[in-house]
């Protein structure tokens, strides 16, 4: 990179100085501050890696060098208007344009196409839409994309125009469509296809299909609660979906399947034109070892209508079809007559298998090409996997007619057998040499190029992460025979190279931020490293200061150096907050407030909450900061009033906590705390406690994503020592495991724990029971109606999603709660339930059904229901 601008360095030195200009103003950077004779190619690299920049142009100004940036227009504001069943998210990514970002080939009409073409998929087949953009002087564009939905079309049928052999069903499930789903006209037309395959498998073997259009009318469908149930009568499957998309259909589309079952439905129906033919009426004989069903699939259905080439094509593969199965003596002749085809069918005898060399293999006694090929290569995976990686059969065959028999020569040739003795590695780096010793632990072992990638992909990782990006090794095979066995080792030599190390910090796209925080933010090191660049962004994007964060490197080989430039896309700094949710136990809840962000530009996080539900209030103004002048440190500070109703008591308590934390690492968290609170108790153990309780935090999370991870574990002990009107001490442990296992299942753990001290009041003693933790119990009913000094508490869940929006999931939990561990063991409960749920345009749906695993007396016995509406608080 540095030699693309060294010509353009040497044209600079006769000037006296170096000027960065563009068409729009840029966002703010430390460009200009870094821009010198000797960073020029720097500044220009950093320039190109910029979304925001369409091109760099040079020149001259009197004595001047300068650098002319082509900047795109940058969004300011994008307004989407009209839209109810599509977010304004997902029009916007379809649109491809979000605030803060640059403009880039935006093509309104283009745009607009997409959308309506999304928008007839989903079922809206008069959706219009309209887009309209204004750029200023400064570069800024407004973004306007007005939306007239229109009615949502359920599929309510289809007209098939020259059908007349089968049912309106029957034709509809072989074009894929089901009465009452959202009508989506892509599937409509590719129903040609479907019904192409059908009218051929049933004998109409000159038949055409065409789509003509959409017709559309306003009618009545119960079919909207079940669509597709007319198909259960050919898959039980289809019962059952057609049952989860009439819970999807009321979900997503509670207006439209209302006014469908009150006969003011808009209803859409693709047309078909069906050219049948004649119905030819495919028949064999004298197929003894194969039904008609398995040779009806050998016709040649692809190629329209009956002539002699179908005929002979469709001979020729029975015949091939049935010589595969060692019918050698087969022959295969055709009539046909006014629509009738005959394909008669002279098996002949089955030939019989003489295996001949190697016998080792067991084949089966009859003749089958297809399942002697597949156990040779079952075979010779299994002795390849053992090391004899140059194994190989020969098939020689002779068909012996006379005897009904195939002679199969079987030349089996094993080589040797290849075995990975050692991996030596000749050099004094220690975090090479425990490298090594890991591979070698599991040696030896047949050789397999598997390992031997394992070892050179961590090789080279250790490279980058440890900031030797010249590192490079090289391989020698020593080879040592006994007998029918080769062993091998192989000898590294890794020559590390030089150690980069950071140089230049470049920033870019701060506008409120002070540099200075976002220095305190990114990893400063000596020596580059992977994990310095994966902490840095990680950290980045945990100050919750930005929508956008990348980071990306210039690798100076000559200077052995790495350079960095930092571009950020910052959040708004005022934040308005509003949720709304509903849970069977809080009943509704609104939670709203103001967040501000980046407070004087160095990081300060403000806000001020409230919440409301029937069990709980709260009111909270605090200060915060993820990273306090350093990207070690972080702090909080609050002011707080809160009222709760429980069971048997209520709570209200007013007061303050003051927290300051240590990072470690990425992962880890301590943190000292210390608060005062005014608390007054109603209801159970009345009374008023004025308390000072200080502490430590202890926290360990790893996730694999920071928004929406789909790996974490938490791990967080809380201990504190509580003086005042009471004096006790407090812990409590919790710890929670997410694993994907694959694409659409996923499971999670959680277990818990807590002990207090004697002396302390009821709201700091421990209960269980709740949409919280143990779900087959009412609202804290274990430990009621005085709480318990210690509690014990797992869960364990697993998730599934059913199909688009559904989910389902099966849990079990298991808690107690008493005065002492020793009872808590003695004492568990247990309960058991499943749930699902729907993603709405309204929000999240769940429903939670638990039952305790034990017969308990009223009020506690019975199966438990919960539903909630957006989230649990």
């Amino acid at each position: 990179m540095k030699h693309i601008y060294i010509l353009l360095i040497l044209f600079s030195l006769s000037f006296s100085g170096i000027v960065l200009r563009s068409n729009y103003p840029l966002r703010n950077s430390n460009f200009q501050q870094k821009l010198s004779e000797e960073s020029m190619f720097l500044v220009i690299w950093a320039l190109q890696q910029l979304k925001d920049v369409r091109d760099i142009r040079i020149g001259t100004e009197g004595e001047d060098t300068v650098l002319y940036v082509e900047r795109y227009p940058i969004v300011k504001s994008v307004e989407v208007e009209g839209n109810w069943f599509v977010g304004d998210e997902e029009i916007k990514n379809l649109a491809g344009v979000r605030e803060d970002e640059p403009l880039i080939d935006f093509d309104p009409e283009a745009v607009q196409e997409t959308l309506r073409i999304y928008y007839r998929e989903r079922g809206f087949l008069n959706a219009e839409v309209e887009v309209r953009y204004t750029v200023d002087e400064q570069g800024f564009a407004k973004v306007r994309i007005r939306v007239k939905e229109g009615e949502l079309y359920f599929l309510g049928g289809a007209e098939f125009r020259g059908a007349g052999s089968f049912s309106h069903s029957r034709l509809l499930h072989a074009a894929g469509l089901r009465l009452g789903e959202v009508f989506d006209e892509e599937k409509a037309r590719k129903g040609v296809f479907g019904l192409l395959d059908f009218y051929r498998g049933e004998g109409f073997l000159e038949s055409g299909v065409y789509f003509e259009g959409v017709k559309k009318e306003k009618g009545r469908s119960f079919s909207v609660l079940l669509p597709g149930m007319e198909a259960a009568r050919w898959s039980f499957r289809e019962g059952v979906s057609a049952l989860l998309r009439g819970l999807s259909n009321l979900t997503a589309h509670p207006l439209a399947v209302l006014k469908t079952l009150l006969g003011r439905g808009s209803l859409a129906k693709p047309v078909y034109t069906v050219i049948e033919g004649r119905r030819y009426e495919v028949e064999f004989r004298g197929n003894r070892s194969f039904s008609e069903e398995e040779l009806s699939k050998l016709l040649d259905l692809n190629t329209p209508g009956v002539d002699y080439f179908f005929l002979e094509r469709s001979r020729e593969r029975i015949e091939d079809f049935y010589r595969g199965k060692g019918f050698f003596d087969v022959r295969v002749s055709y009539s046909y007559e006014e629509g009738r085809i005959l394909f008669t069918v002279e098996e002949g005898e089955r030939y019989g298998v003489r295996v001949l060399g190697f016998r080792g293999l067991k084949l089966p006694d009859t003749y089958d090409r297809e399942e002697i090929e597949r156990r040779v290569r079952d075979f010779l995976r299994r002795v390849r996997e053992e090391g004899y990686l140059s194994a190989d059969i020969r098939l020689l065959e002779e068909v012996n007619r006379e005897k009904k028999r195939v002679d199969l020569l079987l030349l089996y040739s094993p080589g040797k057998k290849v075995i990975l003795k050692d991996l030596v590695y000749r050099g004094d780096m220690e975090e090479v040499r425990a490298l090594f010793r890991k591979y070698r632990a599991l040696l030896p072992l047949p050789l397999s190029a598997e390992i031997l990638r394992a070892l050179n992909a961590d090789l080279k990782e250790f490279f980058r992460r440890r900031g030797y990006l010249d590192g490079d090794f090289s391989v020698e095979v020593v080879g040592e025979e006994r007998g029918d066995s080769l062993y091998l080792t192989y000898l590294y030599r890794v020559d590390p190279g030089e150690r980069y190390t950071y140089g230049e910090l470049l920033i870019y796209g701060n506008e409120k931020t002070h540099p200075r925080e976002i220095y305190y933010t990114v990893v400063k090191q000596r020596f580059f490293s992977t994990l310095a660049e994966e902490e840095s962004l990680w950290n980045l994007i945990q100050s919750e200061n930005y929508t956008g964060v990348r980071l990306e490197n210039l690798v100076d080989r000559e200077e052995k150096k790495v350079h960095r430039l930092v571009e950020v896309r910052e959040d708004r700094r005022g934040l308005l907050e509003l949720a709304v949710g509903y849970n069977t136990e809080e009943k509704l809840k609104v939670e709203g407030g103001v967040k501000l962000k980046n407070l004087f530009g160095v990081g300060i996080l403000g806000r001020v909450r409230a919440s409301r539900s029937e069990r709980y209030r709260t009111y909270e103004i605090g200060l915060s900061d993820r990273f306090l002048f350093s990207r070690k440190y972080f702090g909080d500070v609050s002011l707080f009033r809160k009222l709760e109703f429980h069971e048997s008591y209520d709570l209200e308590n007013e007061g303050f906590l003051i927290s300051f934390g240590y990072r470690p690492r990425r992962w880890y968290g301590i943190s000292l705390f210390i608060s005062r609170t005014d608390n007054r108790v109603s209801g159970a153990e009345p009374g008023s406690y004025r308390l000072t309780r200080g502490g430590v935090f202890l926290v360990r999370e790893v996730r694999d994503d920071p928004i929406n991870p789909r790996n974490m574990s938490h791990l967080s002990l809380r201990f504190s020592r509580i003086e005042g009107d009471r004096d006790y001490y407090r812990a409590e442990l919790n710890s929670f495991l997410l694993r994907e296992l694959t694409r659409n299942l996923s499971v999670n753990l959680r277990t818990a724990g807590g002990w207090v001290g004697e002396g302390a009041p009821i709201f700091d003693r421990f209960f269980l029971g709740g949409l919280r933790d143990m779900r087959g119990y009412s609202f804290e009913s274990l430990g009621s109606p005085l709480g318990g000094r210690t509690f014990l508490f797992g869960r364990g869940e697993v998730l599934l999603r059913i199909r688009g929006p559904l989910w389902g999931g099966l849990f079990g939990d298991a808690g107690s709660v008493e005065n002492s561990f020793s009872e808590t063991l003695r004492k568990f409960r247990y309960d058991a339930g499943f749930a699902f749920g729907v993603s709405t345009p309204a929000g999240f749906i769940r429903v939670d059904l638990a039952r305790p695993l034990e017969d308990l007396e009223s009020p506690l016995s019975g199966i438990r229901v919960y539903l909630s509406i957006g989230y649990i608080y």
